[in-house]
């Protein structure tokens, strides 16, 4: 029986060296590994190579995402040669410390929703990065009382 290991997303991007260094630097990713253009070479560290990338993997924990240049993604994945950059996609990343993640990053992102607690119970606030993409942060509200909902069966 066959099953999904894991689900990583490929981000298209215009510049995978700034979306590298906004990761690190703001969300807290190490690069697992990057690809250059000069050759098609792995490069595993920025800070002594400066050349144009075209790939870079990144891992925060058990979370992974993979940047590749929009050229390159267009050319490797057949359907996607009219999308754009963003899309209408949001990655949903569970966090711990939900308010320190906030007052950490508020200053340096772009927020779309401040924190606050959903009808589901999740203490969320959501970003975009440096790329357009929709970043959700959330963390299970221990306040949040389910029995407030409205019970269809009732």
């Amino acid at each position: 029986m066959s099953s999904i290991q894991t689900f990583v997303p490929n981000l298209m991007v215009s510049d995978v060296r700034k979306s590298v260094v906004y990761y690190q630097n703001i969300l807290g990713f190490d690069l697992t590994f990057a690809v250059s253009t000069e050759g098609k070479r792995t490069v595993t560290d920025l800070s002594k190579d400066d050349s144009t990338l075209i790939y870079a993997q990144m891992k925060c924990g058990d979370a992974e995402v993979m940047f590749q240049e929009k050229e390159s993604f267009t050319e490797d994945i057949p359907g996607v040669q009219t999308k754009i950059i963003g899309g209408s996609v949001s990655f949903y990343c569970l966090v711990e410390g939900i308010e320190e993640l906030f007052k950490k990053i508020k200053n340096q992102v772009t927020v779309t929703k401040k924190p606050e607690t959903s009808w589901y119970g999740m203490r969320e606030f959501f970003i975009l990065d440096c790329n357009g993409y929709s970043l959700g942060f959330a963390e299970k509200d221990e306040n949040f009382n389910a029995s407030s909902l409205k019970n269809e069966e009732s």
